[in-house]
Order: C-alpha cells, then sequence, then structure tokens
C-alpha cells in the first residue's frame, strides 16, 4: 500500500481529512500473513470508503441514506461513473469491471471477515496469505486510481503554500491551537474565510503599487 500512502501524504496539506485512510492502509499490511481475513476486510472497507467520499463530494445531489444502505458494488460502480463523467479519463467498461472487483471483495468479508461479522470457532472459512497478497495488490491499484481522480476533480483553486506573505499576516492577527498555526486552521477549516481574506489582502497590495 506504500504508493497509496505516498499520494495521501504528499497531498497532506491540501486534503487532510484524506488522513483517515492511512489507518486502512496500515491495518492492512499490518495483517496480510498474521490475520489475512482481517487484511481483506479492510481492503473492502477503504473500496467502500473511498467510493462514498468521490460520490458525496462529486455528486451534491445524491441521496445519502439510500446510497449508505445499497451494496458495494453499487457503491463502487458509481464512483467510477462520477471519475469517468466528470474527467473523461474512465473507459466504458471500467465501472462495470471494478464493481464486479468491489462485489467479489464484499463477497469475502460477508463469509470470513472477523470484524464486521463475528464468527463462531473454528471459522468454517479461512484465508491465507495469498489471497490476502491479491486483495491488496487490487486495492492499492484501484485505490490509488480513486484517490488521484478524486484529488484532480476536487482540487483547491488556491494552494496555502503559494501564500506565505499572507499566512504569515494572519499568523499575526490569530492564535494558533498546538502546534497548528491560525492561518493552518483557516485553511483546513474554513476554506472559503481563508479565500475572502486572501482576495482582501491582494486587492490591498495592489491598491498600494
Amino acid at each position: 500500500m506504500d504508493s497509496f500512502e505516498n499520494i495521501v501524504s504528499g497531498f497532506a496539506e491540501e486534503f487532510p481529512d484524506f488522513q483517515y485512510y492511512l489507518k486502512h492502509a496500515k491495518e492492512i499490511k499490518n495483517h496480510e500473513e498474521s490475520h489475512p481475513d482481517i487484511a481483506i476486510e479492510c481492503c473492502t472497507s477503504l473500496l467502500q470508503g473511498l467510493s462514498k467520499s468521490i460520490c458525496y463530494r462529486l455528486d451534491k445531489g445524491i441521496d445519502r441514506k439510500a446510497f449508505e444502505k445499497s451494496t458495494i458494488e453499487h457503491q463502487v460502480k458509481e464512483a467510477f461513473k462520477l471519475i469517468g463523467d466528470q474527467s473523461d479519463v474512465a473507459e466504458i467498461a471500467l465501472p462495470q469491471a471494478c464493481s464486479t472487483v468491489a462485489r467479489l471483495a464484499g463477497e469475502l468479508r460477508n463469509r470470513r471477515g472477523d470484524i464486521s461479522h463475528g464468527k463462531a470457532v473454528p471459522k468454517e472459512f479461512q484465508s491465507d496469505a495469498s489471497l490476502a497478497k491479491l486483495a491488496l495488490d487490487v486495492t492499492e491499484a484501484l485505490s490509488r486510481y480513486m484517490l488521484c481522480h478524486l484529488i484532480l476533480l476536487s482540487a483547491p483553486s488556491v494552494r496555502y503554500s503559494d501564500n506565505q506573505a499572507f499566512n504569515d499576516m494572519l499568523d499575526e492577527e490569530g492564535q494558533p491551537i498546538g502546534s497548528t498555526s491560525y492561518s493552518q486552521l483557516l485553511y483546513r477549516y474554513d476554506f472559503d474565510a481563508y479565500v475572502f481574506k486572501l482576495d482582501e489582502y491582494v486587492a490591498d497590495q495592489e491598491a498600494a503599487q
């Protein structure tokens, strides 16, 4: 899952919320050999979570309640359809193929998962490390693709690192929380206010010239 983790870490400034998925990646790697069924379960959860993030961010009119109740196959398919509709990068057959993979992963989770569905012991079905490795490799490829295009489609128009003088000015006005500066807090948690203040700052700088 290293390539997926690198993307999340590389865009931590612009998309801090995606740090949430690093936990999934860590659990997948940690349990690949020792608890294959847990690793497979985490793979499924990662694909499902990314699908929800894509659909909720790119389709503002989506019925979240109904979507939450739908199958993982449907959720992944809808996510890839949205990517294709909005970025023109997904082949027509890709949503269907990926949703099939998701359905199989969901079936494995339901039959063998140790977390979502408690099992009596000894378990009737158990996965081995080779199957977990396959699930990891497929999940890494799909999740990397999904996250990359979600970032491309929802990238902020203003980058924090491009406005250091403005950030310094904000930090002189506001108080940090812990090690997080005021300007970073505003950028992460009230982006609209950050952009509004930045526009005012730029206008003042241009007027002063």
